[in-house]
């Protein structure tokens, strides 16, 4: 047990590059540091020292910041991939009181949130006034637009609704023009006679909802030899022209909005589909942190998102088995725009403040030369795989807005 990590990933960190360097330079790899850190945080909340005395819920010490993390689903929280878990447990490294709420558990009369702590590795309730800061994942204006309204009278909310689909986002790029060279050519779904012209033109293209993520919705059509081929998650099946226009005019009828792209051909060597997440959100200062990953899918399948069955990799080895000599390009390629894109992005939304964007990048490979293509971005992102790192920059952005707050109080 290195708890020598504490303190440094307390007082040093800053990004996942820093705790990885650090972490190295104790001659632990990265995988061991996030590992350790996770056990010896449980292991500091069941000892109980009283040196590392927690204050109650209801009354903070003055250098802990309050903050409440909002749910709709708060079974997911304690589930260990998810970032949120993460939270939970480290929070206390650094002087965060965090806890979760679900929108039935706010009292809008009193002001007070019934919320969920941790406390001595136990959940606990605690009626608590509204905190500083709230991590919201809930979006939804329609349903919860009162809610979000007043918890923002009295609290920072450090996301926001965006109004904007994946055919807003493109045409907000192309007329740009700064990044014309990723975009995928996007259309919106307007009838069969459209999609066939498209399948002679083309020969594969994507249909998808124009709004949505984690791949739900998207699929792929190939144009055969005196046939179609219409594949969706792990499903492949054979149309005629008939059923083909059959299965249009079903899409037509929904209440959804979808678009359709040329297929780009973003597949490893062993015919699985490909993308590269950039991941960036921010954190100290109020900076972005990135990091990639690949998310590879099933070879029979159309998308590589995780939450449909796909996995991941080191990026690294990852680019080095796929691409060769040509890895090092890539992946400064990658870097580059993730540098880059999110606060270009961010231009497009102020006075908004985005607090997570997520570019799923495809990789097609020309003439031997890979090529760039975006693919979608995304608001509202998780960290898979590095929940540690992701916890830490989350907390980071939690003490930026508190400052922020501050200031402005001090101002008015």
């Amino acid at each position: 047990m290195h708890w020598c990590h504490l303190p440094l990933l307390r007082e040093h960190h800053r990004g996942a590059e820093q705790a990885s360097y650090d972490a190295r330079r104790r001659r632990h790899s990265p995988d061991q540091f996030s590992l350790r850190i996770f056990i010896a945080t449980r292991r500091c909340t069941d000892m109980n020292e009283q040196t590392n005395a927690w204050p109650t819920a209801t009354e903070p010490a003055d250098s802990v910041l309050r903050v409440g993390m909002l749910r709709i689903n708060t079974k997911y929280v304690w589930q260990p991939q998810h970032t949120a878990c993460a939270m939970m447990y480290t929070a206390r490294q650094f002087d965060i009181e965090l806890f979760l709420f679900h929108p039935d558990d706010v009292d809008l009369k009193t002001r007070t949130i019934n919320g969920l702590f941790l406390v001595h590795n136990e959940k606990v309730r605690k009626r608590v006034p509204f905190p500083p800061v709230i991590e919201n994942s809930i979006l939804d204006e329609k349903e919860y637009g009162e809610l979000l309204r007043e918890l923002e009278k009295d609290s920072v909310l450090v996301r926001h609704p965006l109004r904007t689909t994946k055919l807003r986002t493109y045409d907000t790029l192309v007329r740009d023009g700064r990044f014309a060279s990723i975009l995928i050519p996007t259309e919106k779904f307007a009838s069969p006679d459209q999609i066939i012209a498209a399948l002679e033109k083309h020969g594969n293209i994507i249909i998808k909802p124009a709004s949505g993520g984690r791949g739900s919705g998207v699929r792929r059509l190939s144009k055969q030899t005196g046939s179609y081929l219409l594949t969706e998650k792990n499903t492949t099946q054979h149309l005629d022209e008939v059923g083909l226009v059959k299965f249009l005019r079903e899409l037509e009828d929904r209440k959804v909005t979808y678009v359709w792209q040329p297929y780009i051909g973003s597949r490893t060597k062993s015919g699985n589909p490909f993308d590269i997440r950039i991941h960036a959100r921010r954190g100290h200062k109020g900076k972005f942190q990135i990091h990639l990953f690949p998310r590879i899918g099933n070879a029979t399948g159309v998308v590589s998102n995780i939450s449909s069955g796909g996995y991941s990799m080191d990026i690294n080895v990852f680019l080095r088995q796929e691409f060769g000599d040509m890895h090092g390009k890539v992946k400064n390629e990658l870097v580059n725009l993730g540098n880059v894109f999110p606060e270009y992005y961010q231009s497009f939304h102020k006075p908004t403040t985005l607090f997570d964007v997520g570019l799923d990048i495809g990789i097609q490979q020309c003439d031997g030369v890979p090529s760039l293509h975006l693919f979608e971005v995304n608001t509202y992102i998780d960290g898979p795989f590095f929940e540690i790192e992701d916890a830490i920059t989350h907390f980071e952005y939690f003490r930026h807005l508190e400052e922020q707050r501050t200031r402005q109080k001090a101002v008015s």
